[in-house]
This record gives C-alpha cells, sequence and structure tokens, in this order.
C-alpha cells in the first residue's frame, strides 16, 4: 500500500513537471466537463467492466455447483462486491460516453447436478480469478497516468482485491483447499 501511494504521488509530480509525453486522449469527451481521459484509461475502464461482468456471470455459475453453506455464502458477498464495482465503473464508462459491455444475465443458472464439480476445483478457479484480478488492477494503475481520479479507482480496486486475496487464502487453508506449496530444499530419497 505504501508502495502504491508512493507511485501516486510520483505520477503526480512528474505529470506536474510535465515529464509525460503526450498521449492520446479519448475523443468521445463529453462537453459538461472539462476533465480529460486518455485512450488507455477509456480501454482500463471497459476492460475492468468487461473482466467484472464475466466475473459475475461465473460466480453465479459456481454457486449453482457448490455444497458447502459456508463456501456458497462467501461467493454470495464476493458477487455483491463484483457488482457494486462494476456499477462504479459503468458510471465512469457512461460519465465519459465510452460504450458499455455486455452486462451478463440479471438471472442465477438454475441448480445444477453438483457431483459435477467439487467445492475444491471451484475454490481454485476462484483463487486464480482473484490473482488475475490483481495483475490486471496493477497493470491499470501503473499505466493510468493522465486521470488522477481514475487512477484512484484501480487503486480501490486493488487494494479490496488485496483483502480479498487475504481471505480466500486464510479460507482455503482452513478447509485444505490450497494446492500445497512447492517446499524449497533438497530432497531425500
Amino acid at each position: 500500500m505504501k508502495a502504491v501511494g508512493r507511485f501516486n504521488l510520483i505520477s503526480k509530480y512528474v505529470k506536474t513537471k510535465g515529464w509525460l509525453g503526450k498521449q492520446p486522449m479519448y475523443q468521445n469527451h463529453p462537453e459538461y466537463t472539462s476533465e480529460g481521459l486518455c485512450a488507455g484509461e477509456a480501454l482500463h475502464l471497459w476492460d475492468h467492466l468487461s473482466y467484472r461482468n464475466d466475473n459475475i456471470e461465473m460466480t453465479q455459475t459456481f454457486i449453482a455447483f457448490v455444497k458447502d453453506d459456508d463456501f456458497k455464502l462467501i461467493l454470495e458477498k464476493g458477487i455483491q462486491t463484483l457488482v457494486e464495482q462494476a456499477r462504479v465503473l459503468e458510471k465512469e464508462l457512461i460519465h465519459f460516453k465510452v460504450p458499455l459491455p455486455n452486462r451478463p444475465p440479471n438471472v442465477m443458472p438454475p441448480s445444477a447436478h453438483t457431483e459435477f464439480m467439487d467445492d475444491d476445483n471451484i475454490f481454485r478457479w476462484i483463487f486464480q480469478g482473484i490473482q488475475g484480478a490483481l495483475l490486471m488492477h496493477a497493470q491499470s494503475l501503473i499505466e493510468c497516468t493522465h486521470n488522477d481520479r481514475i487512477r484512484d479507482i484501480f487503486k480501490d480496486l486493488l487494494f479490496s482485491e488485496l483483502e480479498m486475496l487475504a481471505l480466500i487464502i486464510k479460507y482455503g487453508k482452513m478447509k485444505g483447499w490450497l494446492n500445497p506449496p512447492l517446499h524449497y530444499g533438497i530432497l531425500r530419497k
């Protein structure tokens, strides 16, 4: 968190000094605001909303297969967070007149035969999705240097995702669902 804070300060400083190259601006700029958005920031906002929509739909599908009630509650709480984040991103895209990606259907899939998937496998898919989202948030944070407010959105998404990762790791350890870590050292016969 401290490193991200330092990066944010450096970004603002470099921008203030005029040391950043001119970035291609998003051309559909609304007249009612002087706030600019570069094309890369528009793409990151769109990409994040698209990714969030996919995560919402996938998590809804996973819930249909989950057997463990506690895990189901965690996934339902995760969907609430994803929906809130999607709303923030959608609001920004609308503000800057960026076309919206398709939304997931607003219906839960019917209950499925739960023997087709195991909870530990679903857990690892969710775990990998969180790791992928972390990379995506970090990359967007680094690349969004024009609009400080948009960079702050990606910072908030990154920190939220880190909190979720910490919780999901604890839960996975408790359940024994994390793959065993590789041990460093000499193998013994």
